[in-house]
């Protein structure tokens, strides 16, 4: 059986007129599961995009999925705080799953995200498209089984869904 825990978009809050870019969305992929299997931690590297499914024998990832990214943009020297939220939620219409534990990286390093209103880093503007994007992923949690997990997954999908939020704001 496969399941497919789809896209996570994003909503941008930014305090100071900053343009920002979506530049994609948070995708874990198609996710193989046997009948009967138990808990599930998926995790996505937002470093590299690499996806790893806990219990290999009970589920099956794909190598690789695709980190969300956002596209900072301004002035180079300018320096922006950012923070995110920690556990955004993705739901099908029938059941919704945990992202347990958000994360950005930038700079090449990984933080794991916050709240909204807590910095997890300062970031100085470069000019640079590959250096100002902030990409995300996180820890997808499945707890209890595998009971109504067939479908498409996303934070948009039916009640219970909520996007991964990132806040921006100009020092």
């Amino acid at each position: 059986m496969k399941v497919f825990f789809g896209i996570i978009t994003y909503i941008l809050l930014s305090f100071v007129v900053l343009p920002c870019a979506h530049a994609a969305d948070l995708d874990f992929g198609a996710i193989e599961y046997v009948p009967g299997a138990g808990n599930l931690n998926a995790i996505l590297d937002p470093a590299d995009g690499s996806l790893s499914c806990n219990r290999p024998n009970q589920y099956t990832c794909q190598s690789f999925g695709t980190p969300g990214s956002t596209l900072i943009t301004g002035t180079p020297g300018d320096v922006v705080s950012i923070a995110c939220r920690n556990t955004p939620d993705i739901a099908n219409g029938i059941r919704t799953l945990k992202i347990a534990q958000a994360n950005i990286h930038i700079d090449n390093t990984t933080h794991d995200c916050k709240g909204l209103n807590n910095s997890v880093t300062n970031h100085t503007i470069s000019g640079v498209q590959v250096q100002d994007t902030v990409y995300w992923g996180g820890k997808l949690k499945v707890t209890g089984g595998t009971d109504n997990l067939s479908g498409y997954f996303s934070s948009t999908q039916g009640p219970g869904g909520q996007s991964q939020r990132i806040r921006i704001i100009f020092q």
